[in-house]
């Protein structure tokens, strides 16, 4: 059943997919006849602005077909196409299965009653659960409510936790952010927002899950609104936050194994000059399958790729960073008469030291006449 959710790789040898409930009847038909009146009520709730949405629900059949297309269960299928249910069997419209990098825990999101003939789905009433590969309820993350009153602003968000995900540098360490303006960016709040992680060790004998106890750690704050995280090791990761209404972007370097050490800016821009944009950081593949930023040098150097807007045209780039001192060496631009995009590192030894003498990169190059074709730039240049 991929109306939410698709099949996602474990490991090698297996997937978790969503499936349609076994003997599943018929799609309900509606009634001849109405079973009542459809009854909407403004009283006893407060008052907010909402959005005007398309193709939403709009009585109790909708919400029968919503059920019965939505609902699947949980299954991991090897390569030999043995199939074993995953977590109790109850269909559920689940919109997430996300494995942990090490392939024993999952994030699981489903939606849940009650439905909403206001906003779109994706703000229906959602539990958030870490499951081990055992199908055991590990510990529940949040129980989110029916949001219907979100403010129509920029910048705007669902109170509770959000952006639940694994930290792509660990076998299982989960990170998420809750906003402590209530979701408003009009309030005014001092850290906009709070990023927490919570470590999950490995599965315990069978009857036991570790990640139960455990409690979260206050990772960063952000004074803008959270955006993203970047992971490179213990050493090095980037934290994204914007403010729509300046149109002010910041991405801070900090040390996720160090609680002492103080985040630093690395860029403080308006979003919007794409002029000065100093490119997006690089990754590669970890030896767990995920991406992580790619740096040099020890880790004291990162790989940024740009655009390169000029008011003469596009002149995309490749520049290495030193993240202590800011300064930029530029290794490589697009050159007329070709215009070149750098699309990604090639592989590189997951244990082995990224330098600039090993450095690998796949590059697009076309022109008016020719199409796309496809070169491997390394350097020391040959």
């Amino acid at each position: 059943n991929c109306v939410f959710e698709e099949y996602t790789w474990v490991d090698d040898a297996t997937i978790v997919a969503t499936v349609i409930p076994p003997s599943l009847p018929d799609p309900p038909s509606r009634p001849p006849t109405p079973s009542g009146p459809r009854i909407q009520s403004n009283l006893g709730g407060g008052s907010a602005q909402t959005r005007t949405y398309q193709d939403l629900l709009k009585d109790k059949h909708d919400e029968a077909l919503f059920d019965y297309y939505g609902e699947a269960r949980v299954v991991l299928v090897n390569l030999d196409g043995d199939v074993t249910p995953l977590g109790d069997e109850t269909p559920r419209i689940y919109t997430r299965v996300s494995p942990s990098p090490d392939g024993q825990f999952f994030i699981v999101e489903y939606l849940q009653r009650p439905y909403s003939y206001l906003v779109p789905c994706g703000r229906f009433p959602k539990t958030v659960e870490v499951w081990s590969r055992a199908g055991e309820t590990v510990r529940t993350i949040a129980s989110l409510p029916l949001a219907e009153n979100i403010p129509i602003v920029h910048n705007a968000t669902r109170q509770g936790p959000r952006a639940v995900n694994w930290r792509s540098d660990k076998l299982s360490e989960l990170y998420w952010c809750e906003a402590q303006d209530e979701g408003d960016p009009r309030k005014e709040a001092a850290p906009r927002d709070v990023v927490y992680c919570l470590s999950l060790a490995p599965p315990e004998p069978a009857g036991n899950a570790n990640g139960k106890a455990a409690k979260p750690t206050v990772l960063i704050t952000t004074d803008l609104r959270f955006g993203g995280v970047q992971w490179g090791d213990d050493r090095l990761a980037l934290v994204y936050e914007s403010w729509y209404k300046t149109r002010r972007s910041v991405i801070r370097r900090f040390a996720p194994g160090d609680a002492t050490s103080a985040p630093q800016i690395l860029f403080d821009r308006y979003y919007e000059d794409a002029y000065n944009d100093p490119g997006s950081p690089l990754t590669r593949r970890a030896a767990n399958g995920e991406y992580v930023l790619a740096t040099l040098d020890g880790g004291s150097k990162l790989v940024l790729m740009g655009s390169g807007h000029r008011p003469e045209g596009k002149q995309p780039f490749v520049d290495v960073l030193d993240i202590c001192s800011g300064a930029t060496q530029r290794i490589w631009e697009s050159q007329p008469p070709y215009l070149e995009h750098p699309i990604a590192l090639m592989e590189t030894p997951h244990d082995g030291e990224m330098t600039l003498d090993n450095l690998s990169l796949l590059i697009s190059r076309e022109t008016p006449l020719d199409p796309p074709q496809y070169f491997v730039r390394t350097w020391p240049a040959p």
